[in-house]
């Protein structure tokens, strides 16, 4: 039986104590920061945690991995341009600069 210090320090759905990968050693390990870590985490308990909530879990994944993509893009759009996503943007689809077009692959 596991004593409720294992139940916040080491859930076993994120692997437990014992298990190499546990999710946050491999997100020590691999030195995410914030909105990576999260993805991993979400992707690694996704069915595990609560099964029925398997879909959530990895929608939160898809929240932290676009968060991160935005940040990137925004950090290396070109000055005078302004990227702004469109409504029926799909997730993971890429927006362009209302000035210039640029931001497209």
């Amino acid at each position: 039986m596991t004593d409720g210090k294992d139940a916040v320090n080491h859930p076993s759905h994120y692997g437990g104590a014992d298990d190499p990968y546990e999710t946050i050693k491999v997100i020590d390990a691999w030195g995410l920061n914030f909105a990576l870590g999260n993805a991993v985490k979400y992707i690694s308990r996704a069915g595990k945690k609560d099964p029925s909530k398997t879909v959530e879990d990895l929608k939160k994944a898809e929240f932290y991995i676009r968060h991160e993509i935005d940040s990137l893009e925004a950090s290396t759009t070109p000055k005078g341009c302004i990227v702004t996503p469109r409504r029926d943007m799909k997730p993971l689809e890429q927006a362009s600069c209302n000035n210039c077009g640029g931001g497209k692959e």
